[in-house]
């Protein structure tokens, strides 16, 4: 596995069959996207980025990288990336600047993707095998099927982390992601607000394995979905408003690893013993979001002082694997950290 992938987290994927590094490292070819063309812009969307800077990444030795910002805060519009050729060490990078990174509460003035449609619609579309998506903002609404805030085809790899998705349909259905690839999601809110349909937060299918740490789910009606021989690693992951609870299995895995998940239905998060699924933390449906989120109302999931998810999660003294750093740039350290993203 790409050492470049793995920055923030130690876990190691099994079958990694990465390509080997070649004879020099691969040089990073940095470009600006800002949708208010401020100073510096090479690009003023994402999706012009994904279009003009399509190459063979692996011939070039080179990872494309996309540095997102709005300098005026004007949201951006959808991007789909096809046709690229990548593998593990020359891939896709997409991250906003430092000022703009997504964080637990969302932030109108920092870079976004809004996407609003009736159907069949997603933030970003990837058809590509390898790309990074690093603390982005992305916003689907509307009404419709098929809609995925992210919406991978079959690939190689992916990571998804430090990112805040939110998905609002009055009517509908669809997922906020959907893997159908081994995937590495961490440090993400994931947040949802249909007024009819059943979506699920994180759905992995057919050869996906998806290692989920430290994220939030809000509202959807399955936190995590497994299907069709797929298999999920999640540990440290919050779901809270799941009218069918923390998972869902038709065909899936859910692997042993699982452990220090919390659920809003009693008995139902993944948990090791002597951790007790029908007791808070990990079951928290006795507690509403206001004693647990600052202002959840206001899409702010950032703990409370006295949030039962402070210090209930794995550390890294405890799980390697547990990401060095929450979603807002903090230290993680020692043996418990907080659960969720923040």
């Amino acid at each position: 596995m790409s050492a470049i992938f793995w920055v923030e987290c130690s876990y190691s994927h099994p079958d990694s069959t990465a390509t080997p590094s070649p004879a020099s490292p691969p040089t990073e070819v940095v470009k600006i996207i800002d949708p208010d063309n401020g100073p510096g812009t090479d690009y003023t969307s994402l999706e012009e980025f994904a279009v003009r800077e399509k190459r063979d990444l692996v011939a070039a030795n080179e990872i494309a990288v996309a540095i997102c910002r709005s300098s005026n805060g004007s949201p951006d519009r959808p991007a789909q990336f096809d046709h690229w050729i990548t593998d593990r060490e020359h891939y896709v990078r997409v991250a906003a600047d430092s000022a703009h990174r997504a964080g637990p509460r969302w932030d109108d003035t920092k870079y976004r993707i809004i996407e609003t449609s009736a159907g069949n619609s997603e933030s970003i579309d990837i058809e590509i095998d390898n790309i990074e998506i690093d603390g982005i903002q992305m916003l689907l609404k509307g009404s419709g099927r098929s809609h995925d805030v992210i919406d991978p085809q079959k690939g190689d790899f992916f990571v998804i982390k430090n990112c805040y998705l939110r998905i609002e349909l009055t009517s509908g259905a669809g997922d906020a992601i959907d893997l159908k690839s081994p995937a590495l999601m961490f440090n993400n809110i994931i947040e949802c607000k249909v007024e009819e349909g059943r979506l699920s937060g994180i759905i992995a299918m057919g050869s996906a394995e998806v290692v989920a740490y430290n994220n939030t789910l809000i509202g959807f009606y399955y936190g995590f979905r497994s299907k069709d021989n797929a298999r999920i690693i999640a540990v440290n992951n919050i779901v809270r408003g799941a009218a069918d609870g923390f998972l869902a299995s038709d065909h899936g895995i859910f692997s042993d690893a699982c452990d220090y998940n919390s659920s809003n239905v009693p008995g139902d998060a993944l948990v090791k013993a002597p951790r007790d699924s029908s007791q808070i933390p990990w079951f928290s449906g006795g507690l509403p979001d206001s004693l647990i989120f600052i202002d959840p109302a206001n899409h702010d999931f950032r703990l409370r002082p006295d949030s039962p998810f402070r210090n209930a999660g794995a550390g890294p003294a405890i799980d390697p694997a547990v990401p060095a750093f929450n979603m807002s740039g903090e230290i993680r350290a020692g043996e418990t950290v907080n659960l969720g993203a923040d």
